[in-house]
């Protein structure tokens, strides 16, 4: 072998053997950066989010829903295209019990349910169901 084929060869491996180790680098590096997005993944999902109110907003930045509590009793309130609020959902503390909250689209009538019973009524007002079950509460006409 000449001397000049054998300083080639040396040099061939040598960058033969930095290519190897660019490469397992760069291996390294790649799932190294994969393991942290993967641990910041589940590090977000477990994080708890905490407010004195939860606002739901179409996209013209309009409030048409809104989660609270006011005192200690948690509400839920959605609203229609008005504003007015539609439906509402209210846990108190007095007592253990809750309330449920409905209004009429065209009346603005507001019905109230509580944790006892439901009472669902026409527009007219006639009672079209009712639980607990009363003997005279069947879907009356």
């Amino acid at each position: 072998m000449t001397p000049d084929l054998q300083v080639m060869l040396e040099r061939l491996e040598k960058l033969e053997r930095q290519n190897r180790r660019l490469k397992y680098g760069g291996l390294a590096i790649l799932i190294a950066f994969g393991a942290l997005a993967i641990i910041g993944q589940m590090a977000y999902t477990r994080r708890v989010i905490r407010a004195k109110e939860f606002q739901l907003v179409d996209s013209h930045g309009k409030v048409m829903g809104r989660m609270r509590v006011d005192g200690n009793d948690p509400q839920l309130e959605l609203f229609n295209q008005h504003g007015v609020s539609a439906v509402a959902l209210y846990a108190y503390d007095k007592g253990n019990t809750g309330q449920l909250l409905l209004s009429s689209v065209d009346s603005g009538e507001t019905s109230k349910t509580s944790a006892d019973s439901i009472v669902m009524t026409r527009p007219d007002g006639k009672v079209l169901w009712r639980a607990p079950l009363t003997s005279a509460s069947y879907f009356s006409k």
